[in-house]
């Protein structure tokens, strides 16, 4: 069963004006809200300057993650959709600190997750820890949003051209003919399933009160 996602009270306050950055130092960089909703095109979590390149390229936009314990299927995935007045945030409660890297705690007690970005200095990459911190045991499933477009750009819809190289701890994906691979790679709990698919019409609020396109 998986529960519904309702509004979250944090995107009624501050938590999703409230913004986070990490910078690779090589022009790359990580952003996003403290509520977890993106509200600008440029919010990813990994947006990187390609070897040889001049501008930056969104790769990981974020993740779809859910959460399979005690029988029950927990969504932590938030946005905010065209069609809806309000953001769709996580199905558990989510608490947010910055210090010393951004980390979001989804859920207390029997079922909660704890999820931390760190971006190296002088690497193009991204480092997403997941850790258990309840008292259920627990199975996450995670799908990476891939983009593979300019910074300044939104993603619209179009024929795949992916390619993928398994090794035993990674995974190559090619997502755009002029771009280099995006490496995947993961512990030995994990294992990869290719099921690749369209989410479609994200909406950014704060590109829309600016006048821009806003859906992608």
């Amino acid at each position: 069963m998986l529960r519904p996602q309702a509004a979250s009270p944090a995107v009624h306050g501050t938590a999703v004006q409230r913004e986070w950055l990490l910078t690779d130092g090589l022009g790359g960089y990580a952003c996003g809200t403290a509520a977890d909703v993106p509200t600008r095109r440029y919010h990813a979590w990994m947006c990187a300057v390609p070897p040889g390149g001049s501008g930056r390229v969104r790769f990981v936009t974020g993740c779809d993650e859910r959460i399979h314990a005690g029988g029950e299927e927990f969504s932590l995935l938030s946005a905010h959709w065209r069609s809806l007045s309000e953001p769709s945030c996580s199905s558990l409660p989510a608490m947010f600190h910055a210090h010393p890297v951004p980390t979001w705690v989804f859920g207390h007690g029997e079922v909660a997750l704890e999820r931390s970005l760190v971006m190296a200095a002088g690497t193009r990459g991204i480092l997403v820890r997941w850790r258990n911190v309840g008292t259920l045991p627990l199975r996450l499933s995670v799908r990476p949003l891939l983009a593979g477009e300019s910074a300044d750009g939104l993603l619209r819809e179009r024929t795949l051209t992916s390619r993928l190289q398994h090794l035993r701890h990674a995974v190559s994906i090619v997502i755009a003919d002029n771009l280099p691979p995006v490496w995947l790679t993961h512990d030995e709990a994990a294992v990869f399933r290719e099921d690749p698919c369209w989410y479609r019409d994200f909406h950014f609020a704060v590109d829309a009160a600016r006048g821009y396109d806003a859906v992608g």
